[in-house]
């Protein structure tokens, strides 16, 4: 409590906390740390079904595709989820009952 400059009660019911300005966090650019970029994925494949648009939004084609699922030793039809951020990292899900 000794951290809060004013509290306020809105009508709906929620407080609206503001912190003395000594006593509000810093962002990472403030502290002078660096941080990586964090890329959303995109999924190409769901449930062994391919989503081209996503894979051309991905910047990716199919000989891309292939690679990545020789290197995964699977196909396409066992594939549950495959997807990829800007950073080319690879998130691969087999389907369970794929031999």
């Amino acid at each position: 409590l000794r951290s809060v400059q004013y509290a306020i009660l809105e009508t709906n019911g929620n407080i609206s906390v503001c912190p003395f300005p000594e006593e509000t966090p810093a962002s990472a650019e403030a502290a002078g740390i660096s941080v990586k970029k964090q890329y959303l994925p995109i999924t190409i494949i769901s449930d062994g079904h391919l989503l081209q648009k996503n894979l051309e939004k991905a910047g990716k084609d199919l000989s891309w595709l292939q690679r990545t699922l020789q290197d995964n030793h699977t196909a396409l039809a066992d594939t549950w989820l495959l997807t990829v951020d800007h950073a080319d990292n690879i998130v691969f899900y087999p389907k369970e009952d794929a031999k």
